[in-house]
């Protein structure tokens, strides 16, 4: 285990820290075999959730060649990490599982062993090595399933799939106890690709009550790429938007959030959240070439009021694969993957980044690989993430990777209106918070300066010592 704390220097300002802590721990190593998926390719899929004081991962792992892989479900209490569920070495595997927390006591898992969907639920109370298991038919059963999943507070589960013709949806309602299959979204015919349509596939999938949003990326076998004799023949030039105030009841909008298809560029997408305000918040990046770095590749934050207009911003350069975390005060923030380390940046209310992405300091000499890093997201959990959490991986040397994983602890700064300087602005803020406790009107834990759930002075007398100062 490593426990640093990192100062960030003119970063973090207005609602946020002036400090973080950030631990980091081994899960477990992974050897990669050729002919499989990367243990870390489904990057649209929630592969971490917290129940509690506990977290679990789950890891593909690849035990030899042509989807000779299975997955491991590992628990983090306060022993460390532990394998506790193993799947089956039988049956062929090719993508990671979706990993649902429904705030009722089960972690749900969904996957598919020789193409068929399996749904495992482990009773979080009791043994999880044996967990319950059914096969739902959620509309499409294949090895390439493309499927991502969110859960609700009410602890329903909607996992959507990404068959060639449409984006299917199955969702499980707790109260009914039973599951409703639709379409969500058709794709237009595009007959000159082998593909037939214009597929979109890798969708972040997010549900609060019924209001279902679904963020996806063109996947396409390219006739071009094909006739040129590529080695990769698909294209990803399309970013599209979906929203349903009432899934199963209410068809999905569609919005156009990027086409560089006249351009023949890439564009991918990196996240999805919805804040406790109710905006929706995207992050992409694109290049108007296709893998010419040469040209612009911004990472771009949209968000808006669900189902749009959405407002675009260029947040960075350089930066890609982005994750998005909401902390309990509401500061926005993401967190970006790069080969020397995993980099911490603030989002203001404009949608702009406040200073530069700093790095949190995780590598430890190792290259983080892919690079790429999956948080535990509020869409998989049904009560929302109260920590940013998450993991990643770095090589281990001979065709093995180490996975690790990292939590982030924020302290509160007293520079409550983000100007620089501890003043009488933030002592009127401060003032007006004064007294209120968790769960009242009023309340904000930017003002909790000790975490106690209490505005009392504790607070105040931490305030008083910083009374007058700049910060960062």
């Amino acid at each position: 285990m490593c426990l640093s704390a990192l100062l960030f220097p003119g970063l973090l300002v207005g609602q946020t820290p002036g400090t973080v802590q950030v631990k980091t721990e081994t899960i477990c190593e992974v050897t990669v075999y050729s002919g499989n998926t990367d243990p870390f390719w489904g990057y649209h899929q929630p592969i971490v959730a917290r129940a509690g004081e506990r977290v679990y991962a789950a890891i593909l792992e690849p035990w030899g060649e042509a989807f000779q892989q299975r997955w491991s479900l590992y628990e983090r209490s306060e022993r460390g990490w532990r394998r506790v569920y193993t799947s089956s070495k039988d049956q062929r595997l090719n993508q990671p599982p979706l990993l649902l927390a429904d705030g009722r006591g089960k972690l749900h898992a969904f996957f598919w062993p020789e193409g068929t969907c399996a749904h495992l639920q482990f009773d979080l109370s009791g043994s999880l090595e044996v967990p319950a298991q059914d096969s739902p038919d959620v509309g499409y059963n294949d090895l390439w399933p493309y499927a991502g999943g969110g859960v609700n507070p009410q602890g329903d589960l909607l996992v959507i799939t990404s068959p060639y013709p449409e984006h299917r949806s199955a969702l499980y309602e707790t109260s009914a106890g039973k599951w409703t299959r639709g379409t969500a979204v058709v794709h237009a015919s595009r007959p000159e690709s082998p593909s037939q349509y214009d597929r979109h596939c890798y969708p972040f999938v997010v549900l609060r009550g019924r209001e279902a949003h679904i963020f996806s990326t063109q996947d396409v076998a390219d006739p071009e790429k094909i006739a040129r004799g590529d080695s990769f023949t698909y294209s990803f030039r399309k970013l599209d938007y979906y929203y349903s105030p009432g899934v199963g009841n209410t068809s999905f909008k569609a919005v156009s959030v990027l086409n560089i298809d006249g351009t023949k560029g890439w564009v991918h997408n990196d996240d999805m959240l919805l804040d406790r305000s109710g905006r929706i918040h995207l992050l992409y990046w694109y290049q108007t070439e296709e893998r010419n770095w040469r040209t612009d590749s911004p990472q771009m934050h949209a968000f808006g009021p669900p189902g749009g207009p959405l407002t675009h911003v260029k947040i960075g350069q350089g930066f890609v694969e982005g994750r998005l975390y909401e902390a309990p005060d509401g500061a926005l923030y993401a967190v970006w993957p790069r080969r020397d380390d995993l980099y911490l940046g603030r989002l203001a209310e404009d949608g702009t980044l406040v200073g530069a992405p700093a790095p949190l300091g995780v590598s430890q000499g190792k290259e983080i690989s892919g690079p790429r890093v999956f948080l535990a997201p509020p869409r998989a959990m049904a009560f929302g993430a109260s920590v940013l959490e998450g993991v990643y991986r770095v090589s281990a040397g001979n065709g093995r990777y180490e996975i690790r994983y990292f939590q982030v602890t924020f302290r509160p700064t007293p520079d409550f209106n983000g100007d620089g300087e501890v003043g009488f602005d933030d002592f009127f803020l401060f003032g007006d918070a004064f007294g209120k406790k968790g769960g009242q009107a009023g309340f904000s834990a930017k003002f909790d300066l000790d975490g106690d759930g209490e505005i009392g002075f504790g607070d105040f007398f931490a305030f008083a010592a910083e009374f007058g100062k700049k910060v960062g």
